[in-house]
């Protein structure tokens, strides 16, 4: 019952009766190891080159093919070798041939893919080499070709390849790739392009690309895998996985709530966690999170509480009802829908054991959630707080030390924060404490640097009336007192604020050595004589000038000497039919673009500078200018298109530039879109976040995958290298065993000779004994013949002379004698029979012993096997033995390598997941706090719009009194409050909803913004905009509005930038006009800051320049006006004096 039939066991030397003791059989081929003289075990095939170039007629260094395994029975090849080449084994069957391909081609053939065959009964492999045979072309040179990349890893059906050889070197003329590249991808064999969308999945396969002229050929090895995609690594692909992203929700449930099926980030918003996203679901079942404004209520009798109102976290659910115990105390309620406690309470309450009095509980479909409050109610008190009815309670004019019962002495409040002074810290509200404040009890001014009486700078920024703001100190024009204007300081780069700091002014006349220019004397000697030389040489190198070309001689670019690898997508390249690039999309806003083509125009005039021009600049502005080039010394260019978004586009756009190349002779129409991504910070940030850990946990995976495919080579290699070990033994054993049985068939060989030569030498013997019994008994036959006759002759002698007495007497005697000689004879025959059995018997006793010896040489010979066949089981064992120990430790080690892979994903993946929940939940609450600042902002406009509804009102209101008022003004302010009237008539128009609502006592200095002034920023605040934070909320069409509204130059106020500078202004507001940093409210202004900081330092350096021409001219006004004055109390005092004497004199 083990599978093997008894004779078949009994020839392979196994127990027929116990299934356990069964034939061995290694390579599977049904035929025992012991009879199997072939082994049919896997076959691994190699040859020493895969492609080889041949020349016609001309030997080949053979491919020698290599085998490991087991033995090869036959070879193939297909297709059949050309003519003078042949396979080592290809026809052969019964002979042992090492598939070896040699010969010499006789005719030539182009590059070509031959796969070879070894096979054996149970197994084969194959190999495919590249070939090709030529005629040399002496011409031909060595070249070099390389793919710039060695290993793809594509998504199947997604991913584009175009892969271009690059080549170095001499010309190719034939090109092939081995194996066939999988379906989808295409290989040129004209030029060796790879192109196409892999259509399958594939293994990690190494395609061989080959490339061949007449003389030499070159190969580059190019690995290649491909995958459908799977966005989240589960091992399912997309096309059949419900749940591409791995985020939770299926992908149908992410297209009906408007999510990114592959974004795993991206997922439905489920606040309660019911399963159903917020899109679909009508109620928002998640906790709640509630709380009361005071957990701690002291209400007295009779006295109406001010309605307690929950306050619900902007994250939590929705609340079906309110519920509070114990009841409330007597005389008050509580809404319950809205949770709001209102009432007068009618009686005292207090508790004595119980925390809190009260616990007010919300509820939704699944969850709830409780807050407590506590009541106490005190019974009815008289209060006077103000008892001389100053408008100051007693307590707080006692602790300002005043008297709290008469009405005269109140406490002094400057800033009008209702704290005293006496106890204020900023009496005057100027943000400075009074400890540091050098005018502290004056809100316009604060700093004094060389305490002179006279503020460094002067603002109405912090008066309690702005609108009416008049400081009564003058500005110091020179804080540090070194009789140098801060003006004049600043532009020399000194400090202005710092007496030790003066600018050098080596002349003494009042301007610096830093606005002076300095030109040595004899500079101007040497610019009075020189350019009237340099005139004469250009004027004398024009008119003698050799290198003047005709205009007719010079030849610009031409569309029929223009082209790209590529080609066109279309177009002639004419005006009306322009050469058509393939369009460049995703450009990021500020950014840079080159088109895809690389375009070369040749047989132009060497050294000719040829120019760009978009004549498509009114739409497009500068971003497809380019600087000239210049054809080089064979009149070739190459060059690419550029893109560059200077004017920073808005909103996603699709530009399309008309270029010419040339004066009026090569067109291109090439398409650039410039997409724009209106994300907040945060979520770049977390995008940002979010890739970095995706990243970083494919680099992880990465790392892991490598190292597990290292440990795989590795127990490869042992398996290999146990494999040729277990090889070389059982050649080893082979070797052996056939020397032991060439040796055995030797001494065999021997014996039988031996043996042989034993017989043929006993066979001589006998027939040399035979020969000579039959020579004696010859000789007898002879002799007692010869004897008979001469009997017979002496009995007739003596017939004739005897009588017949002496006859039979003599015949008597001669019959004596005969019977004598026949027994003489007989003796000697006799004898020499015995000398024959004697011969016989020792040529028996030999053959005997020879088969004695033979019989032992035969069991020495058995036992001789015996031992070999025990060696070779005890070898055999032993190779088993060590292959089983190296399979158990490469399968040990195996184990261990795939249980740390195993670990380190897991690792890597709870790593992944806890960051990639980090990331859900951080953008999540992100989201959150959006979704409640957009609520916000939301509410915000509603009630800026509804602010801007009231104050239209009641501009209308003012605009008609200020229009009965226009007749009493002069002519130039009633043009100036028409234009101003006119303007807020135009306030409907602007959506005070999205900028926001301000009024003019919130305004800021606008005209500190490059491009708007005086009457500007008045058109402005009669436009109902006040602040920076206004203008910086303005889009596109705001501004247009605006810039309408205010009657400005079309488009100045973009040109301007006005947004720009208010963002930075807006996101800075305690830094001074001369010193904005740079700030920027979000990302996308962060390329535009440092060009607002330059018109900011531009717009402060005129402002101050300004203000100080101002404020010298001022001040040169108010010395005129006191000496003015002076003089009129002079003339007047003096009148009075007359006067006075004349009255005495009457």
């Amino acid at each position: 019952g083990d599978g093997w039939t008894d004779a078949d066991e009994a020839s392979c030397s196994t127990g027929p009766l116990n299934e356990t003791d069964y034939p061995t059989d290694s390579d599977g081929d049904g035929v025992c190891d012991n009879i199997d003289d072939i082994d049919d075990s896997p076959v691994f095939l190699v040859y020493s080159s895969t492609s080889q170039l041949f020349f016609v007629n001309e030997p080949i260094t053979p491919l020698v093919a290599n085998t490991f395994g087991g033995d090869v029975r036959t070879w193939e090849i297909w297709p059949f070798l050309p003519p003078g080449l042949a396979l080592n084994g290809e026809t052969a069957r019964s002979t042992t041939s090492d598939g070896t391909i040699s010969g010499a081609p006789m005719v030539v053939f182009d590059m070509q893919v031959f796969t070879i065959w070894a096979n054996n009964s149970q197994h084969s492999s194959a190999v495919e080499i590249t070939l090709q045979s030529v005629v040399p072309d002496p011409d031909d040179s060595d070249f070099e070709m390389i793919y710039l990349v060695d290993f793809m890893n594509l998504t199947t059906d997604l991913d584009e390849t175009y892969l271009v050889p690059e080549i170095f070197g001499g010309n190719i003329t034939s090109w092939s790739i081995s194996p066939q590249l999988p379906e989808g991808l295409d290989f040129n064999t004209t030029n060796g392009l790879i192109t196409g969308v892999v259509a399958v999945e594939l293994n990690a396969t190494t395609f061989t690309v080959s490339a061949s002229n007449s003389l030499f050929l070159h190969t580059h090895d190019i690995t290649i895998s491909a995958k459908l995609l799977d966005t989240d690594g589960d091992g399912i692909p997309d096309v059949t996985d419900e749940d591409d992203d791995g985020d939770g929700w299926g992908d149908v449930t992410e297209e009906e709530c408007e999510t990114d099926p592959l974004d795993a980030i991206s997922k439905p918003g489920d606040y309660d966690g019911d399963g159903v996203c917020d899109l679909a679901d009508e109620f928002d079942d998640s906790p709640i999170v509630f709380f009361y404004a005071s957990d701690r209520l002291e209400l007295t009798v009779g006295l109406e509480m001010e309605a307690l109102e929950p306050r619900i976290a902007p994250s939590a659910g929705g609340i079906i009802g309110f519920s509070v115990v114990p009841d409330l105390p007597p005389g008050l309620s509580m809404n319950n829908t809205t949770g709001v406690v209102s009432g007068t309470p009618t009686e005292p309450y207090d508790h004595l054991v119980l925390e809190y009095s009260h616990m007010f509980t919300a509820v939704n479909g699944q969850n709830s959630f409780s807050y407590t409050v506590d009541f106490i109610i005190l019974a009815p008190i008289i209060e006077n707080p103000d008892s001389d009815k100053d408008g100051w309670s007693d307590s707080d004019e006692l602790e300002c030390d005043k008297d709290p019962f008469d009405p005269v002495s109140f406490p002094e409040d400057i800033d009008l924060d209702l704290v005293c002074n006496h106890i204020d810290e900023d009496d005057d509200g100027d943000k400075i404490g009074d400890l540091i404040d050098a005018f502290p009890n004056d809100s316009t001014a604060w700093d004094d640097t060389d305490s002179d009486g006279m503020p460094d700078e002067l603002t109405c920024k912090y008066s309690t009336d702005s609108t009416n703001c008049t400081p009564i100190l003058i500005e110091d024009i020179d804080d540090d007192n070194d009789g140098w204007m801060d003006l004049n300081e600043t532009n020399c780069a000194t400090d202005p604020k710092d007496n030790l700091s003066i600018p050098a002014d080596e002349d003494g006349d009042g301007v610096c050595n830093l606005l002076e220019e300095y030109v040595p004397p004899v500079v101007h000697i040497l610019w009075i004589c020189c350019v009237p030389i340099l005139l004469l040489l250009l004027l004398l190198l024009w008119l003698l000038n050799p290198f003047e070309v005709e205009e007719s001689e010079i030849m610009g670019p031409e569309p029929q000497f223009s082209s790209t690898e590529r080609g066109w997508i279309g177009g002639g390249g004419e005006y009306d039919d322009p050469f058509v690039l393939r369009e460049v999309t995703g450009v990021k806003p500020g950014s840079f673009a080159e088109s895809h083509e690389i375009i070369k125009v040749t047989n132009i005039t060497p050294r000719l500078m040829c120019d760009f021009i978009d004549m498509a600049s009114e739409e497009n502005g500068s971003r497809f200018s380019m600087r000239s080039i210049k054809s080089s010394s064979r009149g070739e260019v190459e060059f690419r298109l550029q893109f560059r978004d200077d004017q920073l586009t808005p909103k996603t756009t699709s530009y399309e530039g008309l270029i010419r190349f040339g004066k009026a002779t090569v067109y291109f129409v090439w398409s650039v879109e410039v997409e724009v991504t209106k994300d907040t910070p945060e979520e770049e940030i977390a995008k940002k976040k979010a890739a970095k850990i995706e990243r970083e946990a494919k680099r992880k995976a990465a790392m892991a995958e490598e190292r597990a495919r290292e440990a795989e080579w590795k127990a490869s290699k042992i398996e290999r290298e146990a494999a040729q070990k277990a090889s070389k033994i059982e050649r080893e054993a082979a070797q052996k065993a056939s020397e032991a049985a060439e040796k055995a068939a030797e001494i065999e060989r021997e014996a039988t000779q031996k043996a042989s030569e034993a017989a043929e030498k006993a066979a001589e013997i006998e027939r040399e004994a035979t020969q000579k019994a039959t020579e004696i008994e010859f000789e007898a036959t002879e002799k007692a013949a010869e004897i008979e006759f001469e009997a017979a002759e002496k009995a007739a002698e003596a017939k004739e002379a005897e009588d017949l007495e002496e006859q039979r007497a003599a015949e008597e005697k001669a019959e004596m004698e005969a019977e004598e000689r026949a027994k003489e004879a007989e003796e000697r025959a006799a004898e020499i029979e015995r000398e024959a059995a004697e011969a016989r018997a020792m040529l028996r006793k030999k053959a005997e012993r020879r088969k004695a010896a033979e019989a032992e040489e035969r069991a020495r010979e058995a036992e001789r096997e015996a031992a070999e066949e025990e060696a070779r089981g005890a070898a055999e064992r032993e190779v088993e033995r060590e292959a089983a120990e190296i399979e158990r430790k490469k399968a040990e080690k195996t184990a261990i390598i795939e249980r740390e892979k195993a670990e380190k994903t897991a690792i890597i993946e709870r790593e992944k997941a806890d960051k990639a929940a980090e990331a859900k939940e951080s953008l999540r609450k992100k989201a959150e706090e959006r979704k409640r600042k957009l609520e916000e902002e939301e509410r915000v406009s509603r009630e800026d719009r509804k602010k801007a509804a009231a104050r239209e009102e009641e501009v209308g209101a003012e605009i008609a009194e200020r229009h009965a008022k226009l007749e009493d003004l002069e002519e130039e302010e009633r043009g100036k409050e028409k234009t101003l009237l006119r303007v807020a008539g135009r306030m409907k128009k602007i959506d005070f909803g999205k900028i926001g609502f301000a009024t003019h006592a919130d305004k800021d200095d606008l005209d500190e913004i490059d491009g708007i002034g005086p009457f500007i920023e008045e058109k402005l605040n009669s436009l109902g905009i006040y602040k920076f934070s206004q203008i910086a909320r303005m889009d596109s069409e705001l501004e247009d509005r605006v810039n309408e509204a205010i009657e400005f130059l079309p488009g100045r106020v973009k040109r301007d930038r006005w947004v720009d500078q208010a963002n930075v202004l807006a996101a800075n507001p305690n830094l001074s006009t001369g010193e904005k940093g740079f700030g920027v409210v979000s990302l996308e202004a962060e390329h535009q800051a440092v060009e607002a900081m330059a018109m900011l330092r531009k717009k402060a350096e005129r402002r101050r320049s300004m203000e100080m021409a101002e404020r010298a001219l001022a001040g040169a006004q108010r010395r005129e006006a006191e000496e003015l004055v002076r003089k009129k109390a002079e003339e007047r005092k003096s009148l009075e004096d007359e006067g006075k004497d004349i009255l005495d004199k009457l």
